[in-house]
């Protein structure tokens, strides 16, 4: 019989969206949309550990992907708002047979963040999440 992991190193690599400017360009981001450069990053409630311990308790494997053998990653993104609430999931990357619905089921789940900080104001910012699944023996 199968022992289902979910692999949450992918939780330690957690990613965020870095635009990248040019000396003396102007910032393209409309003012209205979700930040790229930012002084502070969203974070989870209690950080990387609670967000890690979050998904290990809510994150369940689909009985598609287990029948299939199905593993790798999910590339989530989605807006941390000013408000620190999560809006605009999109899978960037996913692996189908349930997961990339898994994944947002999930984020939906997730209690309001510490919203990104950029000069000294709460500010949305789009943030990357890759959530790995993996079957073992």
């Amino acid at each position: 019989m199968k022992t289902i992991f979910i692999i949450l190193f992918s939780v330690l690599s957690i990613q965020y969206t870095i635009g990248q400017t040019k000396e003396n360009s102007f910032n393209t981001t409309p003012s209205s949309g979700p930040l790229l450069e930012v002084d502070q990053i969203p974070e989870f409630p209690g950080g990387i550990s609670k967000l890690g311990e979050f998904l290990q308790n809510n994150l369940r494997y689909p009985k598609a992907a287990r029948k299939a053998n199905i593993t790798g990653k999910v590339f989530a993104s989605f807006v941390v708002d000013a408000k620190g609430r999560i809006k605009d999931i999109s899978i960037a990357k996913g692996l189908g047979y349930g997961c990339d619905e898994e994944v947002i089921r999930v984020i939906r789940l997730m209690p309001k963040w510490k919203p990104g900080i950029k000069d000294n104001k709460a500010v949305p910012v789009r943030f990357s999440l890759p959530i790995s699944f993996s079957l073992s023996d």
